[in-house]
């Protein structure tokens, strides 16, 4: 879901930027698995991965920008939901 996006941004030499987002995924993901894991045991972990969609999407956003795409704005929406639905 990130891993496009992060390269994108390595490469237009936003390395800063991104080590951010991933600290952010990575926080929000680690935040949400200890609230749900109590409630929901093992699935709650995996349903924490949903919470870094929020992070996805300023991914892909800044990546569009840095690269001069149209906005993802009309899609980006679906797309991160399918990604959410294929996630390893």
């Amino acid at each position: 879901m990130t891993i496009t996006p992060h390269y994108f941004l390595n490469g237009t030499g936003a390395s800063r930027l991104n080590a951010f987002l991933a600290a952010a995924s990575t926080g929000v993901s680690i935040a949400t698995a200890l609230v749900l894991l109590p409630h929901f045991g093992a699935a709650g972990v995996a349903l924490a991965r949903v919470g870094i969609v929020p992070v996805c999407a300023i991914f892909w956003w800044v990546a569009h920008g840095r690269l001069s795409l149209p906005s993802p704005a009309a899609f980006s929406g679906t797309a991160i939901f399918a990604a959410v639905l294929t996630i390893e």
